[in-house]
């Protein structure tokens, strides 16, 4: 029996239907209906899931945003200091009679090998040196004023400093913190002069830095400080204020001497 080319393309076509048939008998099985039912559900909690997963990682992202962008300027600001080191931007190099300076200036202290320059503003006015651990003295930094008197006798005593930090690590928001007490230093005229004008006394006229002012009717012979509290002041470089407003909210002693 002999057969036309349409014949057998049409018995090719028959035999490729009953082979797909065969392949998809399993599409019959009711465990595979159960097994497909099972998938479904299991993507659809995947699906829920996942999305809480997205919720939580949204919500603590938001919670802690403000550490996150702390933490990148922290970061930004060591990367920076790193690369003002590898450049040869080191203080060490080209400041070294400052660091000779500081060392005569600390030489009455057991520590004074111990501490080393660390910062010094642009027109070596303000120098900050770093105390690095020793027995008994932990890590610090120290803002100080650059004088020609630096290494004379009046200012060759510890409190001679602007702003001080002890402990952890030096970061950009110490560095902040120092150019603000040392804003506040530069900017002390105006808070003084409303002292005097408040007829408010500085306890002595030696002392540029730590300084201490008593109020018209500070009693020096009362039994016990309590008595006078409230009418002696020291003054601190961080909180320097450039108005009267500013100075009576910060200072609310002062307001019963206006």
């Amino acid at each position: 029996m002999s057969h036309t080319q349409a014949d057998i393309k049409r018995m090719i076509a028959k035999e490729k239907e009953d082979l797909q048939e065969i392949l998809d008998g399993y599409k019959f099985l009711p465990e595979y209906h159960d097994a497909t039912d099972e998938v479904k559900r299991l993507r659809q909690e995947l699906t829920i899931a996942e999305k809480k997963q997205i919720e939580i990682v949204v919500d603590y992202k938001e919670e802690v945003k403000d550490e996150i962008v702390f933490k990148r300027g922290e970061i930004s600001y060591l990367q920076n200091m790193l690369d003002d080191m590898k450049n040869g931007l080191n203080v060490d190099d080209y400041n070294q009679e400052l660091v000779d300076m500081f060392r005569k200036f600390h030489s009455i202290y057991t520590t004074s090998q111990n501490k080393r320059l660390h910062w010094v503003d642009e027109f070596g006015n303000f120098a900050i040196f770093k105390t690095l651990s020793s027995e008994g003295v932990s890590v610090a930094w120290y803002l100080y004023e650059i004088k020609e008197d630096f290494n004379e006798y009046e200012v060759k005593k510890d409190g001679d400093y602007i702003w001080r930090t002890e402990g952890g690590h030096w970061s950009k928001k110490r560095h902040q913190e120092a150019m603000l007490a040392m804003e506040g230093f530069l900017n002390k005229e105006f808070f003084l002069n409303l002292l005097e004008e408040l007829d408010w006394k500085m306890k002595s006229t030696r002392d540029n830095y730590r300084l201490e002012f008593k109020a018209p009717d500070y009693d020096e012979d009362a039994k016990r400080y309590d008595e006078n509290n409230g009418k002696r002041i020291y003054i601190n470089y961080l909180k320097i204020p450039t108005t009267d407003a500013e100075a009576f909210a910060m200072y609310p002693e002062l307001k019963k001497y206006k």
